[in-house]
């Protein structure tokens, strides 16, 4: 992997900062997108990685993270997504506008760029087959057959990219992860907070 070149949104996230920590030790370049100066000097301290600020619903700061990387084989990782369980109307606005319109334009600059795409999504995406059998990666989703406001924000993001995928010929795929816990949790999610 020594190298190779990575961009990875939401580096202070969860998955985000244990992502970036590992392309690090595999010795890559990584260049990340963060919200928060604070955050980023928490959460990335010590690391070798360039730190972009900026927001993924932000057209020309994703773009920006292309800079002076012309001609180089990328990797983009889009880590970044609000979760929120139990918020108000404002709160969920955001969360689906960051979900959605992020993608959307991630998507749209990884197609302008020629750049493969590594987007996170979420199990919540998946539709949830009938009597508790096992859930099986699927093709097309369905906003309207997934419980919650979050997991209806992860099937609309993930069903562009498929999309994009089938008709624009983005270089893409999608991973699903469940709850997960561990080191670098700088985000505090709700499955730290209740292990802790």
């Amino acid at each position: 992997m020594s190298g190779k070149t990575y961009i990875v949104t939401g580096g202070t996230g969860f998955v985000g900062n244990n992502v970036i920590r590992e392309l690090l030790r595999k010795g890559a370049q990584v260049r990340t997108l963060v919200r928060s100066k604070a955050k980023a000097d928490e959460a990335l301290k010590g690391l070798n990685v360039e730190v972009f600020l900026g927001d993924v619903r932000d057209k020309e700061a994703v773009e920006r993270l292309f800079s002076g990387f012309e001609g180089r084989k990328i990797t983009f990782i889009h880590t970044a997504s609000v979760v929120l369980i139990g918020g108000n109307g404002d709160q969920y606005k955001t969360m689906d506008d960051v979900n959605y319109n992020g993608t959307k334009n991630i998507i749209e600059t990884c197609l302008k760029h020629k750049t493969r795409l590594l987007y996170v999504s979420s199990v919540h995406a998946i539709t949830e087959p009938p009597r508790r059998r096992l859930t099986t990666e699927i093709e097309r989703f369905d906003p309207k057959s997934v419980v919650g406001k979050y997991a209806k924000s992860k099937a609309r993001a993930s069903a562009l990219v498929m999309d994009a995928i089938k008709n624009q010929g983005l270089n893409a795929v999608l991973v699903h992860p469940s709850g997960i816990t561990g080191p670098n949790d700088y985000s505090d999610t709700h499955l730290t907070q209740m292990v802790i």
